[in-house]
């Protein structure tokens, strides 16, 4: 796991310039912002392109909320993508929890971070292939859907 400062602040980054506070929860992340855009086009979309959660141009700290988010998922993306994998968890994941990073790698176009993915234990392999079913019926429903559009 990540450091954690007096603030309740994981530190992904130490020389992190963007706050990133996961979940209900509000648990704090200092990430790099530049790393986030480079792992995923929505987050670059998100912090650069003039949105609400682009950096503030008076000087007030740049803070993004992502309240809908499972930061146990969140914290997981944010180690890969700085590369710091020797924090991923070597401890089976909840389910609950694999099932979360799925959704934010889906969510904001990180999917291309998943090879990673058999790295991280699960309980079991009735588990594993819950999930997979679940994502093959995900995906090709998104699929059907674009190739509809496509013929358009």
């Amino acid at each position: 796991m990540a450091p954690t400062s007096d603030t309740g602040t994981t530190h992904i980054d130490g020389d992190g310039d963007l706050q990133v506070l996961v979940g209900p929860e509000k648990r704090n992340f200092l990430v790099c912002s530049k790393v986030l855009a480079r792992a995923s086009p929505v987050f670059k979309a998100m912090l650069f392109s003039g949105f609400r959660e682009s950096k503030p141009t008076d000087g007030t700290p740049w803070i993004v909320t992502l309240l809908e988010d499972n930061f146990e998922a969140a914290e997981i993306l944010f180690n890969v993508t700085h590369a710091q994998f020797d924090r991923l968890p070597s401890t089976n994941l909840d389910l609950r929890v694999f099932y979360g990073k799925l959704l934010f790698a889906d969510k904001y176009d990180m999917k291309r971070h998943l090879p990673w993915i058999s790295l991280c234990p699960l309980h079991s392999l009735r588990s594993k292939t819950l999930v997979i079913t679940a994502l093959r019926s995900r995906y090709s429903e998104r699929l059907e859907m674009r190739n509809r559009s496509s013929m358009c």
